[in-house]
This record gives C-alpha cells, structure tokens and sequence, in this order.
C-alpha cells in the first residue's frame, strides 16, 4: 500500500473508532478533558501508523498519543483487541493473584475494566511518563466512580527495579520491557528481587526492531530462549498476529509482526 492510500485508510479508519456508537459518549468524554480537537487525534494516529520507523518513544509524551493508543485497544479485529483477550485469559489462570504491578502500563485496557467490576485485586500501574498516569487517571474516571478502590499509581523508570519490586504475585509486561534501554538486565532483576511466588505475563513482539526499542526477537524460539535466559519459565502462551488491512503499522514492516504473550513462573532455583 502507498503512503497516500495508507494515509487515507487510516483517516477513516479512526473516525471509524471515534463514530461508533458504541463508544462515542466515553470518547467525547475523554477528548473534552484532555481538550484534543478531533482533527489533532486525526493526525497523531496517522502519525502513529504511517511510518513506526520515523519516531522513538518521546512521541509517548503526546496527550494525543496516549489517545491514539487507547484507540487502538477499540479497533475492531485488530491484534490490540486479541492481545487483550489473550491477556485476559491468562489472568484467570492466575485468579488468585490479589496484588498486579503492571511495568510500563501505557495505557489502560481490557483486563483493568475487568477488574474494576470484580474488585478482587490491587493493581499498580507503573510508567515513567507522567502523561500515561494523567491520561488513565480522566479514563478510569469515566470507567468507574470507585476506581481508587482497585487501582495504584507509581511514576517511576522500569529500570528503578528495587523501587518497584514488592511482595506482588503477578507482574505485568504488556510490550514494555522492550522500550526499556537494558531489556535483560532489567528483567533478570525483577525475577531476582520478586517473591518466589511470583508470576509474570510478559508480551513480546516478534519481528524487526524498530527505533523505540532496544532489544528484537526474530522468532519465537529466540523469544523462548531469552525469557529462560531471564529465569522464567513459560507455562502457557497465546501468539497474536497482526491482521492484514487492519494493523496497518505492520506494513512498514513488510507486514511481519507478532505479539507473543506468555504466562510464566519463576525456574527453580537448586540450593548449593
């Protein structure tokens, strides 16, 4: 697809998501409290898709984008919506973890709407970028009246692991560890530090790097082997690929990009 046809698909595209009945009232909402014009949202998620290798992750600091992202969690057939489903799924296997950090949370999704009506759990959010704490602050308002009831906030660098790591039984990964600058090393520590109880989903993108990450998986095996490499142990896993005509990012990318998203437990540890 050229540039001008992949511009317009995406302009339609988003007014598409922004129109829809179904969730108008909740957009407008969010857009008036963030005061974004329709034409601004218009234009950063062109920016977004059009070309993910022009940017890196200070585009993140865009009110606009944290829009676009949330977006993308409401498009219809898309991996977004998959990769949370799968998400989903993987928590009830872990129905009794009472206490979530998520690490470089972006943007709320579906498994904290979830949790919301269950109220069941306490969930941290934790990014670096005080635009996502805002940003999730006005749309859990709109999600719920109560939401401080469930949800915590820390404003913190996922590489700051001690600052993080507590007596949590679930850490959450949902394709962050890669913009972190040492994606190993920082891992390695959070299964270090973490309770020997403790669980993690991670999602993993598997294809080419790009400009906002710092570490690459060509294939599943090579995702496989780093995961292990960090002291995890996969115990379940859902792959997620990218739809053509509908994840148009995935295009510059001759189209090759999957979203590997994986339950995984501590590996023991033989004692000396």
């Amino acid at each position: 697809m050229d540039k001008l046809t992949k511009r317009k698909t995406l302009i339609d595209q988003v007014n598409s998501i922004l129109n829809n009945p179904y969730h108008k009232n909740e957009l407008d909402g969010l857009r008036k409290k963030l005061h974004l014009a329709t034409k601004e949202i218009v234009e950063a998620y062109v920016l977004y898709d059009l070309d993910v290798s022009s940017y890196g992750n200070e585009i993140y600091e865009l009110d606009a984008i944290r829009f676009v992202l949330h977006l993308h969690n409401l498009l219809s057939g898309s991996w977004h919506i998959e990769r949370q489903a799968a998400i989903s799924s993987l928590l009830k296997k872990k129905s009794n973890s009472s206490s979530i950090l998520d690490v470089g949370f972006g943007v709320p999704t579906q498994y904290i709407r979830e949790a919301l009506k269950e109220k069941k759990r306490i969930i941290t959010l934790c990014d670096i970028s005080q635009t996502a704490i805002d940003f999730a602050r006005d749309l859990l308002g709109l999600w719920s009246p109560i939401w401080t009831d469930t949800i915590r906030f820390i404003k913190e660098d996922m590489n700051n692991v001690k600052k993080l790591v507590g007596d949590h039984d679930l850490y959450i990964f949902q394709d962050s560890i890669e913009h972190s600058n040492q994606p190993t090393e920082c891992l390695k520590q959070f299964v270090k530090l973490s309770s020997s109880h403790s669980s993690f989903i991670l999602s993993l993108p598997i294809g080419p790097l790009i400009p906002m990450h710092y570490i690459s998986w060509d294939t599943i095996n090579d995702a496989e082997k780093w995961v292990n490499l960090c002291g995890l142990k996969i115990t379940d896993s859902f792959q997620v690929k990218t739809k053509k005509g509908i994840d148009l990012f995935a295009e510059e990318l001759d189209g090759y990009f999957l979203n590997y998203v994986i339950l995984c437990t501590k590996q023991n540890v033989k004692k000396v």
